[in-house]
């Protein structure tokens, strides 16, 4: 945004050249105001990427820790089926032999 010249008030003595000082000064607060909301959209657009790495890191690390909960079940589960199973054979007769 290039800076306006300022303007001396007592150069000012017709009302065009006062309604040029007014558009100037609308156009340079526009331009401003334009300037902060086009670099807060940016700020926000970069917010909006880093909580959409966050929560996908944390779906990731979510997800691991319920394979791993499902994992640990399912190994206990297979222990107390191994020991029925060395139970039943012992109880039958048809465990192994020890030599």
């Amino acid at each position: 945004m290039a800076k306006k010249k300022r303007v001396n008030r007592e150069s000012v003595t017709t009302i065009p050249q006062l309604a040029k000082v007014m558009r100037d000064s609308f156009q340079s607060h526009q331009d401003l105001i334009l300037g902060e909301i086009g670099s807060t959209r940016r700020e926000v657009g970069s917010l909006k990427t880093e909580m959409r790495s966050g929560f996908k890191q944390m779906t990731e690390k979510i997800s691991n820790v319920s394979r791993n909960n499902v994992d640990v079940i399912h190994q206990e589960d297979f222990d107390k089926l191994k020991d029925r199973v060395v139970v039943l054979e012992e109880v039958s007769g048809l465990g192994r032999k020890k030599v």
